[in-house]
């Protein structure tokens, strides 16, 4: 059974995966000048723990706050 779910959404429509808590889930997002890698996991304690790889020069928006990575204008 699923602990993860997941879905992506582009031009071409939505696409879904699920992950356990074994396996996780993954989703690697790209732009011809950016890559964002988000990890979604079950630690050894099996608390769900959230990795996000955000490359310097990239403003990100986390519940309406706006952060700038090293080198953002």
């Amino acid at each position: 059974m699923s602990h993860f779910y997941g879905y992506l959404t582009g031009h071409r429509g939505t696409a879904t995966r699920c992950g356990s808590k074994k396996s996780g889930i993954q989703a690697r997002i790209k732009s011809w000048t950016h890559d964002v890698t988000v990890h979604l996991y079950a630690d050894d304690a099996g608390n769900d723990v959230l990795n996000l790889s955000i490359p310097d020069g990239l403003k990100v928006q986390i519940n309406g706050k706006i952060y700038k990575t090293k080198g953002a204008k």
